[in-house]
C-alpha cells in the first residue's frame, strides 16, 4: 500500500473515531485486526472485540477529539502507526 493511501486511511480512522461513526471506522480495519492502546494496556482482536470498546468510549464521553499526532509509515511492513502528542 502506498504511503499516501496509508496516511489517508489513518486520517479516515481518526475522523470516524472523533465523529462517533463505527461504520466508517470499521471500514478502515480488517476483520482480524489487532487493536492496541499501549498507554491503557488494551489489546483487542477482531471487530467483535473492538466495537464494544468504541461503543463504551462514545457513550462515556461527550466528545472525542484527537489533537496532534505523529504518524509513522513503515513501508517494509506495509504498516502505519500513530502516536498522540499530549500537552498539559
Amino acid at each position: 500500500m502506498k504511503k499516501a493511501k496509508i496516511i489517508a486511511l489513518v486520517e479516515q480512522y481518526f475522523a470516524a473515531v472523533d465523529g462517533g461513526n463505527y461504520r466508517i471506522l470499521s471500514a478502515t480495519l480488517t476483520d482480524d485486526c489487532v487493536f492496541s492502546v499501549e498507554t491503557h494496556g488494551v489489546e483487542l482482536r477482531g471487530l467483535d472485540e473492538i466495537k464494544p470498546m468504541f461503543d463504551k468510549l462514545w457513550s462515556d464521553h461527550a466528545a472525542v477529539q484527537h489533537g496532534r499526532h505523529h504518524r509513522q509509515h513503515e513501508p517494509e511492513l506495509d504498516d502505519a502507526r500513530t502516536e498522540r502528542t499530549a500537552f498539559p
